[in-house]
């Protein structure tokens, strides 16, 4: 969901438009199920030689390296195979056993990831490793969009994908925004 303050339709049609079109940009490059992404095609490419990737997946995996750093691997995105073992269980029905949990398990892990900013490069050190950015690249499509309507000239503005939600400028009465949350434990 996207609102903003604008002084025509057209106008904040404009806005609407621009942050939709960075969303939809960011999807493309960071959506893992789909096959043909940039992350995708990362995965099948990064191993054994360095991959040169778009100034955005790069900055995405380079600020989640740097989140796995500061929490000691609790924030990680090389879990790509656990995940897509995860996802596989769903589909058939059936667990994953230890060996299968095992062999997923030594695909993981982001000090095995290189990066070279000055190329933009991103290398994988063991084969199969697989990312997923899905805890972080919401987050980046809505400073994305929200950054395009600014930059047009948008004074007051929320973003809201799925419960990531960021708003700039006053709010839609003049004053503060307010974002409700639900109580968790009273549905």
């Amino acid at each position: 969901q996207v609102t903003v303050a604008a002084g025509s339709e057209e106008q904040a049609q404009g806005f609407i438009t621009a942050a939709f079109a960075e969303m939809d940009k960011v999807d493309r490059i960071m959506n893992d199920w789909d096959p043909n992404s940039e992350i995708s095609q990362l995965t099948q490419t990064a191993y054994p030689e360095p991959k040169v990737v778009s100034p955005e997946l790069f900055e995405v995996i380079a600020a989640s390296i740097d989140y796995s750093r500061l929490s000691d691997g609790a924030f990680d995105i090389t879990v790509g195979p656990e995940t897509q073992l995860w996802r596989q269980m769903q589909k058939t029905g059936r667990r994953p056993s230890a060996d299968e949990l095992a062999a997923a398990r030594a695909r993981v892990g982001y000090e095995k990831v290189t990066l070279n900013p000055a190329e933009k490069t991103v290398q994988f050190a063991v084969e199969g490793m697989k990312l997923d950015v899905g805890a972080i690249a919401k987050g980046y499509a809505v400073d994305i969009a929200m950054e395009a309507m600014r930059k047009l000239g948008a004074v007051a503005g929320m973003v809201d994908l799925g419960g990531n939600v960021r708003c700039f400028g006053p709010g839609p009465a003049g004053g503060n925004w307010y974002i409700g949350l639900r109580d968790p434990r009273n549905p």
